[in-house]
C-alpha cells in the first residue's frame, strides 16, 4: 500500500464552526517575507483550544504515518501556531506567490455557498472574516530523510467578508465624529501663543 504524501484538511475542521480570519492577503503581490524570496501570501486563523488540538494532531498523524524512521514524534517546523495570553490559538499559513516557473499561484476563493469569489475583490480580508482555510499538508526532506511537515494555502471559503490585509483601517472601529474623506486640502489651524501676564 503507497504512503498518502500529501492531505488538505480544513482549519478549523468541519464539525466546529468557521474561525474568525483576522489577517489575510492571498492575492496580487502578497507580503514581504522578511527578505527570504520576495513575497508570500498570508492568512491567520483565530482557534480555540479544542479546534487547535484537533489541527496538531492531524498534522502528526500525517507526520507518524510518513516519517520513515525519523523518530521524532513531532515535526520541525511546528511553530507557526502561536498561543495568546487568553488561552486561544493563532495559526499563520503561507504560501508563495509564484511557481518556479514564474507563472503565478491563485489561491481559491469561496463563499459559503461554495460559489467561487474573485481574488481581487476578495483576496485582502481581515477584521471580522469568518470562515475555513483548505491547508495543504506535505512531507518535506533533508538528506533525503523526511524531515517536517510543510504546510501551504490550498483554498479558502469565506463566510463573513471584512475589509482588510495592507488596509490598516481595520484596525480601527467606527466612531461619531466628522467625514473628512474629501478635505484633501485641510489645514490645521496654527495654535495661537499665550501672551504672558506683565508681572
Amino acid at each position: 500500500m503507497s504512503k498518502v504524501v500529501s492531505i488538505t484538511p480544513l482549519v478549523p475542521a468541519a464539525e466546529f464552526p468557521t474561525a474568525n480570519l483576522p489577517f489575510g492577503v492571498v492575492s496580487g503581490e502578497g507580503v514581504d517575507n522578511y527578505g527570504k524570496d520576495g513575497k508570500e501570501y498570508t492568512v491567520a486563523i483565530a482557534l480555540g483550544k479544542e479546534e487547535a488540538n484537533a489541527f496538531k494532531k492531524t498534522v502528526i498523524d500525517f507526520w507518524n504515518a510518513n516519517k520513515d524512521g525519523n523518530k521524532n514524534d513531532k515535526p520541525d517546523n511546528f511553530d507557526t501556531m502561536v498561543k495568546k495570553k487568553d488561552g486561544t490559538y493563532r495559526l499563520y499559513v503561507k504560501s508563495k506567490t509564484q511557481f518556479e516557473s514564474g507563472d503565478p499561484i491563485v489561491i481559491q476563493l469561496f463563499d459559503a455557498h461554495k460559489s467561487p469569489l474573485d481574488p481581487e475583490k476578495f483576496g485582502k480580508f481581515g477584521g471580522a472574516t469568518e470562515g475555513r482555510v483548505a491547508v495543504g499538508l506535505g512531507i518535506y526532506s533533508s538528506g533525503g530523510k523526511p524531515k517536517g511537515v510543510s504546510r501551504y494555502i490550498k483554498a479558502i471559503q469565506i463566510t463573513e467578508f471584512a475589509q482588510g490585509g495592507s488596509d490598516s483601517s481595520s484596525l480601527f472601529g467606527e466612531e461619531e465624529g466628522s467625514d473628512l474623506s474629501g478635505a484633501a486640502d485641510f489645514k490645521a489651524e496654527p495654535k495661537k501663543k499665550k501672551k504672558k501676564k506683565k508681572k
